[in-house]
């Protein structure tokens, strides 16, 4: 399995949402000057953007950020690449399954009941899914 750059990632959202490098921007939320320069290749893109462009690409954050990492990180480019795989694979129908049969579509009007059978509130899956990002964004030790 081939890990995307940051480039690719940023090339894919400009070819899915029909935008110049100018029009990333707004999208991510950055400074011109960072989009100029990722669009040179002189930098990377952070990884504080990774759950950014997971959403903008319906991918796994894990996956997006296995090949931040990786682009990062060339001496380990095998254990992202195997992280990445997993994440694309196993983990994405292992989510989508676990949400579909929760019916989160809509959060605020989800109707889930809890075990004790009381409705289950938006604002703790709110909290569970700030959570899951603040998790996932943690630095890694070395």
């Amino acid at each position: 399995m081939k890990l995307e750059t940051s480039h690719e990632l940023l090339e894919r959202i400009r070819a899915k949402f029909d935008l110049s490098w100018y029009g990333l921007i707004d999208l991510m939320q950055v400074h011109k000057n960072t989009v100029y320069s990722w669009k040179a290749n002189h930098t990377t893109v952070d990884k504080r953007y990774a759950i950014r462009i997971a959403e903008l690409l319906e991918e796994e954050p894990a996956y997006v950020l296995a090949c931040l990492e990786s682009e990062r990180d060339p001496d380990h480019e095998e254990v992202w690449k195997e992280i990445a795989a997993k994440f694309r694979t196993h983990a994405a129908s292992v989510l989508l399954a676990m949400l579909g049969g929760l019916g989160v579509g809509n959060p605020i009007s989800t109707g889930v009941l809890s075990e004790t059978g009381e409705s289950a509130s938006a604002p703790a899956l709110y909290i569970m899914v700030n959570r899951w990002r603040r998790w996932l964004s943690r630095p890694v030790p070395a």
